[in-house]
């Protein structure tokens, strides 16, 4: 939680102030989805790139968009190279 904490303040710095895009990545319960929770409570636009993983069972668009998200990290463990054609689906999702 240190480095949440620490990103946090360093985001609300004047260094950040024209801050347009923000992408948070990091290992497994990292704290990606609490800053991303903290930013939205400050007025930024939180898209979290769990979502269609969690609901690919509830809904056929995010299924869809899942196992495009599947297939590209899947290549990515496997030493392959990711097209953006592979990422657009999701990309295009998130913005």
């Amino acid at each position: 939680m240190f480095d949440a904490l620490r990103t946090a303040r360093l985001l609300e710095s004047p260094y950040c102030a024209t801050v347009r895009l923000l992408w948070v990545c990091g290992h497994p319960c990292s704290g990606k989805t609490w800053i991303g929770d903290y930013l939205e409570s400050r007025g930024y636009k939180h898209i979290d790139g769990d979502y269609h993983l969690q609901n690919q069972k509830k809904s056929e668009e995010s299924k869809r968009i899942a196992d495009g998200l599947l297939v590209c990290f899947n290549a990515m463990q496997k030493g392959e190279k990711v097209t953006e054609e592979m990422f657009k689906v999701f990309y295009d999702d998130c913005v």
